[in-house]
């Protein structure tokens, strides 16, 4: 897919989305071949996405839909935005323990803003702090005096 203009493409360069086939019920290739069928054909320079009147799909349109869709599943749709989906995206791959490089190409971001989006879940912080309470207080101390730090003797008061 060609993406003519994106917000994380200033110079309006467009760039190319591959899309790949992962034998799934979700599989988007199965989705995109799909949409096209109920679609028709074009002149393959339409935007993929049009409305019945033969608009363009906006992203404010786009986004009532899916807020309403979300209302209808109940959900508080409207805490939700097309930005979500950006989130959202980081989030599961970073649940699914891709690095953070993969996160950021993917999501064609710049920066490391995308690490604003990841939320670490309860039960990942539940395992957290029972890891640290398995630490004992000499092993600290051991620790600190491996990497020669002078206040490892505070840990052994």
């Amino acid at each position: 897919l060609n993406i003519k203009v994106a917000k994380a493409d200033p110079f309006r360069n467009g760039s190319e989305l591959k899309v790949f086939a992962n034998g799934t019920a979700t599989c988007p290739v199965k989705a995109m071949q799909t949409w096209l069928r109920y679609r028709g054909r074009t002149n393959g320079k339409d935007a993929l996405f049009r409305m019945n009147t033969g608009k363009f799909l906006t992203r404010t349109v786009l986004q009532r839909w899916m807020r309403s869709g979300l209302t209808l599943a109940g959900y508080e749709g409207e805490q939700y935005s097309c930005h979500s989906l950006r989130a959202g995206g980081a989030e599961s791959l970073a649940a699914a323990g891709y690095d953070a490089s993969i996160l950021q190409v993917l999501g064609r971001w710049a920066s490391a803003s995308f690490l604003l989006y990841l939320q670490v879940s309860d039960s990942v912080k539940k395992g957290i702090s029972k890891d640290l309470g398995r630490w004992q207080q000499q092993d600290i101390a051991a620790a600190h005096q491996r990497v020669g730090d002078p206040a490892a003797d505070v840990w052994l008061a």
